[in-house]
């Protein structure tokens, strides 16, 4: 503020000073004041206007109080903010008072002078000496610093930075902002903000079908729907009071609603968020279209070979049936379609409407007809003229049945499948389809080979399912089975008809069967490992070891055993220790007998398994050794015998000496019970001892023969170089010898020396093993001694030898001539060490179907080395050669054998063909390959013929052909096993499937009446072989029979669990009586053998011969008798032992109780009437040499 001028006088300044503050004061006061008002309106207008755009207020009551509100907001602003500025009216003084707070120089000085001059009275002079003195003061201090605008400044700030934009604002939405302001201030106006939420039915119906849902989609056609919306319905004919109200939650637009089942016209809206004005739409309701008739029929697909067939609404058929439909609907029809309720979109189907519109067909035979690919219901879609919907409430329900591909399943019985190119590996097929199985082939693949795989067809069916098979596989489908072509194929795979398969590579053959869909289905490959004779003779020699082997432990084992069980028996009750003790140690020797049984005859690592191992090599490969086998089968057999009758036995009797023990004085019944168990042990051990002499002493010939065979081999290669060396010098015009033909010469000389040593170590080593097996056994060495002889006489080296030294002097032919005749003599003592040499033939009709056997036996290896020579490549000739040698030798051995039978015109044809293989083998020898393969192919023509002339010969001499009682019952017997084999198999899976579904489904209770009906055909089958049978055998047969009975009545479709799991037991008690019978007719066999024998070698009268072979139907019987009797020990020790845990027997078992009394009361008839059989015998005269008999056949 610019400073008061000085040519006034002194109180005017001081007048004029304060009065100027006092306006400005004033001014400040009304800048803060009106902004303060403007601050608050505006604010309480945003506020007001802003609640209102948001809530969107409907009411007038709400619009009247937000307007009163805001008038009160305006009059207290007013009052508050306004009026204290126009009421400010101070006096100078208080003005003056208020400088000086702010100017303390002053010192109350401008007040007083204020107050002088206010004053009514004269000043004095001292007063206005004050007067003077304050306003010139004031003339030097700025009084204006006094009032403070920095609180009216700030608030005129934030007022126009508040105001300022609310204007623009207001400006930019002047509609929104004159809306707002004239619902605010006008509140009894009509005015209304504009909704948000527009909802509206997107297409709403007219009208729907009766009984029908009506499905309604909602939008906004603002945008996004409100989170929450409401369909308001009613139905017409209630009154307003009825109205259903149904609100969803909106998660995505449009939101759908969902009356169900409309029966009568109804009315609806929908309200949500801001609108709530919707009018009411309303649909009628109608008959909809539906189906009134039809008719449906299936097409099967044309491969089953079913004819068509009507159905109805259940639909079961097999995937790509096709099916053809017409149908007639109660109104015009604009359009048909397929719908499920897996799907969303309709099937693409074809159908045609008639001119009326009113039926409509589906044909089968169309471009798109209606096929049956999955299961479901479905049903058609029928639109009417008139646009509604209908045809949902007829359904079809439709099963599709899917052709799955066969299931193949390749087995085979061999362990080890580590094989030659000789062999003829054993497979089982398993074929399994729901429909028919087409063709089942064999399809390998040689991993050593680039050709592709290859196949071997087992069957081959028709290129159209059979009428037979379509009809099987039709009643298959309706009964609900799964599998209605099921075969079992065993197929003998010759690997010798395999080309250029050699040693070392890898086959890989799995099964696969194809159906008429075309699929197929293989099985899980299996893979054999190709490996050379050589390699087998070592793995055979490995695994005779490791037999050996084992049984010295088992031996040991035993022996060990019995020298416990002798000090324990020589000590039982006589020390001082507590027969606890004693009793202890006897459950230590009986646990451990029953570890000697499994390690002889149990699981996978056992002897006999071992055993069963070099076996299946020996007849899969098709090594020519029958001597090998025929004991490896007599050692077997022995130790079978041990672990059924001997160790049971030692079991038996030691759990009786224990239970004994623990009574009071009874030692003596105690060491009797050990005494005994004593016996069996050493039974045990000198059996034991005999088979391990017996395999160390043919272990033995083994190594000699592979010996020689490695000798034979090794000359057959020389003797092939020589001929190839013979065949250069013919071709050579030279008189002299080269350098390097001199250094070939030299070198076969050399080899020839070398074989010549060998085999003079191999004579050395025959003579040492004679030696030694002479001293155990004189009998023992017969063989060795033979063919020791043999090597000697001819004089195999001094030949050898010789043409070493005509190889020396280049006489190659000379020294070709002398291996060739080495080889002879060389194959010769090997077929005797290898047991081949000419028996004693036997004149019986076993022994002439054995020769039989060894003949086509023969063929088929002929056939495989004709083979071998058709590939292009022969796969090492040598080898070749030798096996054909060997060949030639059983050729010539089996010819002989013919010759000593009488069967004179087939033993010459088979010494024909061994000159053929001779020839072949020369063939090989000088590598002409062509006349190998025509030696190869007469050998074989020349064997057929031989097999034909042997089937005519055993036609003519009746007594060859004829098969005794025994042979015909075992056939029978062993089919029996196999087909109650089948059926215990198929109630195994039965009881296996009920314990799953706890009941029987129908398709079990067909296999139920399936079986029955097999039961008791196997039982009618069985029967019919007892009335001419020996007394034993028929009451055996009896009593199975009448267990057949017992298990066909358990096989009724109503039977319970009980009964199949008793019948299960039952048929295993079946199974091991015909294993009985068969065992025991065995015996009755050998002993005809036996009785041919002794009348091969010394005549006997026609009396002795009867009486011989009475006896050996007694022994069979007796045999019989035994196992039977040991069978009825084992099921009642059984049943004991139960009543002995449980005190007490079932029902069921009280009578199988009886049943074994009644069984034992007929043993005891049966052993009488063989008794005074035996006695009758005995006073027969018989020739001395017939009462013989073999120790190991003599029944216990």
């Amino acid at each position: 503020m610019n400073r008061v001028p000085e040519n006034k006088s002194a109180p005017q300044r001081l007048r004029q000073a304060i009065t100027a503050i006092q306006q400005k004061v004033r001014r400040q006061l009304w800048v803060q004041g009106i902004s303060n008002y403007l601050v608050l309106i505006t604010g309480t207008v945003l506020l007001l206007g802003f609640v209102d755009f948001l809530i969107r207020f409907q009411d007038p009551s709400l619009r009247f109080t937000s307007t009163i509100l805001f008038l009160v907001t305006a009059t207290w602003g007013s009052a508050h903010f306004l009026r204290p500025t126009l009421v400010y009216r101070p006096t100078l003084v208080e003005t003056a008072y208020h400088i000086e707070t702010r100017v303390p120089d002053l010192r109350n000085r401008l007040s007083s002078a204020l107050a002088f001059l206010d004053a009514t009275q004269q000043t004095t002079d001292l007063q206005n000496a004050v007067i003077e003195e304050t306003a010139d003061m004031l003339h030097e201090i700025n009084i204006n610093a006094c009032v403070d605008t920095t609180g009216s400044r700030r608030t005129a700030i934030a007022t126009f930075i508040l105001v300022v934009p609310v204007t623009l604002g207001c400006l930019a939405y002047s509609q929104t902002s004159h809306l707002a302001m004239k619902r605010l201030l006008l509140p009894w106006s009509t005015t209304e903000w504009p909704r948000l939420h527009v909802l509206q039915f997107e297409d709403p119906p007219q009208q729907v079908a009766h009984g029908h849902d009506l499905e309604l989609s909602l939008v906004d056609r603002n945008g996004a729907l409100p989170s929450q919306v409401a369909l308001q319905y009613r139905y017409v004919g209630d009154n307003s009071a009825q109205l259903h109200t149904e609100t969803i939650h909106v998660k995505k637009s449009p939101a759908h609603f969902h009356l169900k089942n409309i029966t009568q016209p109804v009315q609806f809206r929908a309200t949500g968020g801001d609108d709530y004005t919707m009018d009411w739409s309303t649909v009628h309701v109608v008959d909809p279209p539906r189906i009134e008739s039809f008719l449906l029929r299936l097409h099967p697909p044309a491969y089953t070979g079913w004819p068509s067939q009507p159905t109805d609404r259940t639909i079961r058929a097999v995937a790509g049936t096709r099916i053809e439909i017409g149908a007639y609907s109660n109104k015009p029809l604009m359009n048909v379609t397929l719908r499920s309720a897996a799907h969303d979109l309709p099937f693409d189907i074809w159908t045609h409407l008639d001119e009326e519109r009113h039926v409509f067909v589906v044909p089968a035979t169309s471009e798109l007809p209606w096929t049956v690919k999955q299961t479901g219901t479905f049903w058609f879609e029928l639109i009417d003229q008139t646009d509604i919907q209908g045809g949902e409430d007829t359904r079809f329900s439709v099963q599709a049945i899917p052709d799955t591909p066969p299931t193949a399943t390749l087995t085979t019985t061999v362990e080890d499948l580590r094989v030659t190119t000789l062999a003829q590996l054993p497979l089982q097929v398993m074929i399994k389809e729901d429909l028919a199985v087409r063709d089942v082939f064999l399809q390998y693949h040689n991993n050593g080979s680039t050709h592709t795989e290859e196949k071997v067809y087992l069957q081959r069916g028709p290129s159209q399912v059979s009428k037979d098979a379509a009809e099987r596989s039709l009643a298959n489908l309706e009964s609900g089975r799964s599998a209605a072509d099921v075969r079992n194929i065993s197929h003998t795979w010759n690997l010798a008809s395999i080309p250029q398969l050699t040693a070392g590579d890898t086959l890989t053959c799995n099964a696969v069967a194809t159906d008429y869909l075309p699929q197929q289905g293989q099985s899980t490959p299996i893979r054999l490992t190709i490996i050379s004779i050589a390699e087998l003779e070592q793995l055979l020699r490995l695994q005779r070891a490791e037999v050996l082997n084992e049984l010295s432990k088992i031996l040991d084992f035993q022996r060990a055993l019995r020298q416990q069980l002798d000090v324990l028996t020589s000590t039982f009750g006589r020390t001082a220790k507590e027969p606890t003790t004693d009793i202890d140690e006897l459950q230590r020797i009986e646990l451990r007998q029953r570890q000697i049984a499994g390690q002889l005859n149990g699981n996978q690592g056992s002897v006999n398994a071992r055993i069963e191992t070099i076996l299946q090599h020996i007849r899969i490969n098709r090594i020519v050794n029958p001597e090998t086998a025929k004991l490896l089968s007599q050692w077997q057999t022995g130790i079978n015998e041990i672990t059924v009758e001997e160790l049971p036995a030692i079991r038996t009797l030691i759990l009786t000496a224990i239970k004994t023990a623990a009574e009071e004085n009874s030692g003596a019944d105690t060491t009797s019970l050990l005494t005994q168990a004593q016996q069996h042990q050493a039974s045990i051990i000198h059996s034991l001892t005999s088979i391990q002499n017996e395999f160390v002493q043919r272990e033995n010939y083994l190594k000699l023969s592979v010996q020689l065979r490695h000798i034979m081999e090794q000359q057959t290669a020389l003797r092939q170089a020589t001929h190839q060396r013979e065949r250069r010098l013919l071709e050579n015009t030279s008189h002299s010898l080269s350098d390097s033909d001199g250094k070939e010469v030299n070198d076969l000389s050399r080899r020839q020396v070398n074989l010549v040593h060998r085999y003079q170590r191999l004579l050395v080593n025959m003579e040492h093993t004679y030696l030694a097996t002479t001293t155990a056994s004189s009998s023992e060495g017969s063989t060795l001694q033979a063919a020791l002889r043999t090597g000697r006489r001819h004089k195999i080296d001094a030949l050898l030898l010789a043409s070493s030294v005509a190889l020396r002097q280049n006489q190659v032919g000379r020294s070709s001539q002398q291996q060739q005749l080495a080889l002879q003599r060389i194959q010769e003592v090997l077929q005797l060490l290898l047991q081949e040499r000419p028996h004693q033939v036997l004149n019986t009709a076993r022994a002439h179907q054995q020769l039989s056997q060894r003949l086509t036996q023969l063929t088929e290896q002929q056939q495989d080395v004709r083979n071998r020579l058709s590939t292009r490549v022969i796969d090492a000739p040598t080898a070749l050669s030798t096996s054909q040698r060997i060949l030639g030798g059983g050729a010539r051995a089996l010819g002989k054998r013919l010759e000593q039978s009488g069967i004179t015109e087939p033993s010459a044809t088979v010494s024909l063909a061994a000159d053929q293989m001779q020839v072949v083998c020369d063939a090989l020898d000088q590598a002409e390959r062509s006349a190998a393969n025509r030696a190869a192919e007469e050998a074989i023509r020349l064997l057929k013929q031989a097999e034909i002339e042997l089937r005519q010969a055993f036609k003519n001499t009746p007594h060859l052909s004829a098969t005794s009682w025994s042979t015909k019952l075992q056939g029978a017997l062993r089919e029996s096993h196999t087909k109650q084999s089948e059926i215990l198999a198929q109630t195994r899976r039965l009881l296996t499937s009920y314990v799953r579904q706890h009941s029987w489904s129908e398709q079990q209770k067909s296999t139920l009446t399936t079986l029955l009906r097999s039961q008791r055909r196997l039982r009618t089958d069985t029967r019919a072989e007892q009335p001419s049978l020996l007394p034993v055998f028929s009451a055996r047969l009896q009593n199975i029979t009448n267990q057949m009975t017992q298990v066909a009545e358990y096989f009724k479709p109503t039977t319970s669990l009980e009964k199949l799991q008793s019948s299960e037991s039952v048929q295993l008690q079946i199974l091991n009586a015909l294993a009985e019978i068969i065992a025991a007719v065995e015996t009755d066999l050998t002993s005809a053998d036996q009785t041919a024998t002794t009348t091969a070698t010394r005549p006997a009268t026609k009396q002795a011969r009867n009486a011989t072979q009475r006896g050996g139907q007694t022994r069979s019987q007796l045999r019989l008798l035994q196992s039977w009797q040991r069978t009825v020990f084992k099921q009642t020790a059984n049943l004991a032992s139960r009543q002995q845990r449980y005190g007490k027997l079932s029902d069921l078992e009280i009578r199988q109780l009886e049943e074994l009394a009644a069984t034992q009361e007929q043993l005891g008839g049966l052993a009488i009437l063989l008794g005074k059989d035996s006695i009758t015998t005995a006073k027969q005269p018989v020739d001395a040499s017939s009462t013989l008999d073999d120790a190991a056949a003599r029944p216990q």
